[in-house]
């Protein structure tokens, strides 16, 4: 029923107001900022409240311009490379024939720009120079043998092989990127193209080379037709050298996640805070060439491949199988460090209802009449004071902007200076009210069940103070204090001819009932607040109050002797537990006797299982029967 009434409450707060725009709040959504910004606005300090007394139509022109973001952003990536040879081959020169090809292996590579960024809302443009550096791998291979005749009248065949031919090529290039995206909540994409030019280009030729010379008739054996022979020779290639590439224009595209968005409300508000905030990416990114490169112009003069004899055989530039037909390929991952320039101006909008609902911080309950104050002290206007309605709600027009909301009604602590950010449109503060904390406690005499005149002192067990101190009524035994609140309390209750009490509090608003022994001789008194270790005769920490008990009622009684028994429950064997309530009963008497009391005064026995005053079949029974009694002689 409570719930029922809070929520009706609430309701009745949000239709006394009008409703918000809904086209504006769609509008306001749109921004890639505006989410943070409205999730942290109440929280940060910093938060600069927009008010205006321009026009409709200025405020709607202001608003249009507000999301207008300028960055520097500086970015760097690596990942696979390549100059994708697109069916490569060749055909070798003068005085001989055959084919060959290339095999694309390719290899690593990597980016690194620094430019411009525009964000307006969603929309991402950003443009900016940027190097290149490719690294591309391709395996030689030979189709077929290469067939010469030589200039002679003697016919000549070559038959060639190439083992572990490969080539390697760097390539540098300075672009130019021209990209548009979207950025959303974590995540952003962009695309468009690279322009650029190659600056650098080097290559290495690795491999062996042989040939076998066959020829139809020997030279110095001919008149005599002696059958063929044949001569052969390798080679190792390791050539390096300079190449150069023309113009290359790539289509690009990159998808990633901002980095800034997962560090923390804590940093996000940090960040927005600093004069040029900065922003974080992480992502995958691709780059592949839409034109041929130009063809590959190599500085290798016409080299040997294989000296046979001093007869040299085939011959090829190094490098001239980068054809035309080669296009730039790189992917890879990409960060993104970006500053920006400017701060995202805070929105103006005509002035919506602020409404004020004050409410009991523990029942939920609405209070109506509670008296409220609003104030924009910055603005240096005069504080609004009213009282809210039966509904508990008081709300009137205010400018967007922060607030100060203060509140105050008997039997409850006073609210001060609660700040409120107020949005654009409408919307509603809570105003949670706390009851005066006020601690209460009846003291009765155990054996009458009369009330008890009592000291009680109630000292804060976080810092070992004393907080309060006072006296129980002796008719009623009733006692009442004020207490701070979130503070776990040690309230000891002293009589005339009872024992001490002790006992911990952290409920401020309950009500106990403590009920204070008499001190009458022969009577069992069962010891409070007494803890072992399991199947030990070692007293634990927590057992403090229930000693200071017993050491204040000997101390401040000097003529009381006591004995002091041991009991436990029936698990185990009877001479064990036996043994375990006579060791358990003599500790609690050696720590009296530490203490300073005379050990005259002071006797120990135990009974182990032979009397429990409670079931041993249950848990809760063996816990009553496992316990140390004294008696005072």
């Amino acid at each position: 029923m409570k719930k029922i009434k809070l929520v009706t409450a609430i309701l009745l707060a949000l239709l006394v107001v009008a409703p918000v725009n809904a086209a504006q709040k769609k509008k306001n959504n749109r921004s890639h900022k505006t989410s943070y910004s409205q999730k942290n606005k109440k929280k940060s300090s910093s938060t600069k409240s927009t008010t205006t007394s321009m026009t409709d139509e200025e405020i709607r022109h202001y608003n249009a311009r507000r999301f207008d973001i300028h960055n520097v952003y500086v970015w760097g990536g690596a990942g696979y490379s390549g100059l994708v040879n697109k069916g490569t081959s060749w055909t070798n020169g003068f005085n001989y024939v055959g084919t060959g090809s290339s095999k694309f292996v390719g290899g690593g590579g990597g980016i690194l720009g620094v430019g411009y960024e525009y964000n307006y809302k969603r929309l991402i443009l950003s443009v900016g120079p940027e190097f290149r550096i490719f690294s591309s791998l391709d395996k030689i291979i030979l189709n077929n043998p290469v067939q010469i005749d030589h200039i002679n009248a003697y016919d000549q065949t070559k038959l060639y092989t190439l083992s572990d031919m490969q080539e390697n090529q760097v390539v540098g290039q300075l672009t130019l990127p021209i990209l548009a995206g979207m950025q959303l909540d974590k995540w952003y994409w962009k695309a468009g193209v690279k322009i650029g030019y190659s600056v650098m280009g080097r290559y290495t030729q690795k491999g062996n080379v042989s040939a076998a010379l066959r020829d139809p008739v020997a030279y110095e054996d001919w008149s005599n037709s002696m059958p063929n022979h044949y001569r052969t020779g390798s080679t190792d290639i390791n050539l390096k050298g300079t190449n150069s590439y023309g113009f290359d224009m790539a289509l690009s595209a990159e998808i990633g996640l901002r980095l800034d968005q997962l560090l923390g409300d804590d940093w996000m508000a940090k960040n927005e805070a600093r004069q040029y905030p900065m922003r974080m990416r992480i992502a995958l990114f691709a780059d592949y060439g839409l034109i041929n490169m130009s063809i590959a112009k190599s500085d290798a003069p016409m080299v040997p491949m294989v000296d046979v004899n001093n007869l040299q055989t085939a011959s090829w530039q190094a490098s001239e199988w980068g054809s035309s037909k080669l296009n730039s390929l790189i992917v890879g991952v990409k960060f993104t460090w970006l500053l920006q320039l400017n701060k995202e101006k805070e929105e103006m909008s005509p002035n919506g209802y602020l409404s004020v609902f004050t409410f009991d911080a523990r029942t939920r309950q609405s209070l109506p009449n509670t008296a409220v104050q609003i104030s924009a002290t910055k603005r240096g206007e005069k504080a609004t004071k009213k009282t809210t309605n039966a509904n508990a709600i008081f709300a009137k027009r205010y400018p967007q902007g922060d607030y100060q909301i203060s509140a105050q009604r008997n039997g409850y602590m006073p609210v001060k200076n609660q700040r409120f950010h107020h949005i654009q449109g409408n919307d509603t503060a809570l105003i949670a009210m706390q009851p005066i904390p006020v601690y209460k406690c009846v003291i009765l005499d155990a054996k009458s069940n009369q009330g008890l005149a009592s000291t009680l002192t109630f000292t804060d067990v976080a810092t070992k103070k004393v907080v309060k101190t006072g006296q129980s009524a002796g008719a009623t035994g009733l006692y009442s204090v004020t207490l701070p609140l979130g503070a776990t309390y040690q309230v000891r209750v002293d009589a005339a001819d009872h024992f001490a009490f002790t006992t911990s509090v952290s409920d401020i608003y309950g009500v106990d009932t403590f009920r204070i022994e008499p001190i009458i001789k022969k009577r069992v008194i069962v010891l409070q607040n007494l803890f072992f270790a399991t199947n030990e005769t070692t007293i634990l920490p927590e057992s403090e109050m229930g000693l200071q008990d017993l050491y204040d009622l000997l101390n401040e009684n000097p003529e009381i002797r006591i004995r002091i028994t041991g009991h436990t429950d029936n698990v185990g064997s009877d001479e064990a537990n036996l043994k375990l309530s006579e060791g358990r009963a003599y500790s609690v008497r050696q720590v009296m006797i530490d203490r300073g009391i005379d050990a005259n005064r002071i006797e120990a026995e135990g009974k182990g299982e032979s009397e429990p005053i409670a079931t041993n079949d249950t848990e809760e029974g063996r816990q009553q029967n496992r316990r140390v009694e004294f008696v005072i002689l």
